[in-house]
């Protein structure tokens, strides 16, 4: 009895190891068919996002959601170096990467450009690097990583604004397989630092 009674436990056991075993597997090819169909999506440009949204950009270097968490204005007299008076124009930004290759986020952030509210007439800005305000974003992203940090932009004040990433005037490396987004701003949405 003591042995039929410990066979049917072996059995009862192995039943269940070999039913977790199959729902792991079936676990993985769920992730796995999730993260093929999101790789396979056509990206569509995200125009007129407002600040605290986020869009997919997408180019030959990989798929990343940018989030463009505040704006900050800064006079350049105010920073130490310098006695110039210029309007620096401060991103806070969010950028992860959900692609399946790792990058640079300054390379995919490198189509950059600011804009007023004549979109279309030209009048953009690229983003550069100063001293008291920037810092070197993070060498590598990879898949499944975020970072936060900065873009600066030498601009003048406007009623609206249009950071745009993706735009083929940026003259960016990989621009050209790249789509469009835009976030749209108004300059009273803009925190100013005193």
């Amino acid at each position: 009895m003591k042995k039929n009674l410990m066979i049917i436990c072996l059995l009862v056991i192995s039943v269940l190891i070999l039913n977790g075993c199959k729902d792991d597997k079936l676990n993985n090819d769920e992730e796995k068919d999730e993260n093929d169909q999101s790789n396979n999506i056509e990206l569509q440009d995200e125009l007129g996002l407002s600040i605290g949204e986020s869009g997919l950009v997408g180019s030959m270097l990989g798929k990343a959601i940018i989030t463009l968490e505040s704006v900050e204005l800064v006079d350049e007299f105010h920073l130490e170096y310098s006695d110039s008076y210029t309007t620096l124009f401060i991103m806070h930004l969010t950028i992860r990467n959900v692609g399946d290759e790792a990058f640079s986020p300054e390379e995919v952030l490198s189509s950059g450009l600011l804009f007023g509210p004549d979109y279309d007439e030209g009048g953009h800005s690229k983003w550069m690097y100063y001293d008291e305000v920037s810092k070197k974003w993070q060498d590598k992203l990879n898949p499944n990583e975020k970072t936060s940090g900065v873009i600066v932009f030498n601009f003048s004040k406007k009623d609206e604004y249009q950071l745009v990433f993706g735009d083929k005037r940026s003259s960016a490396k990989y621009v050209d397989s790249s789509n469009k987004i835009s976030f749209t701003f108004k300059h009273s949405e803009i925190e100013e630092a005193n």
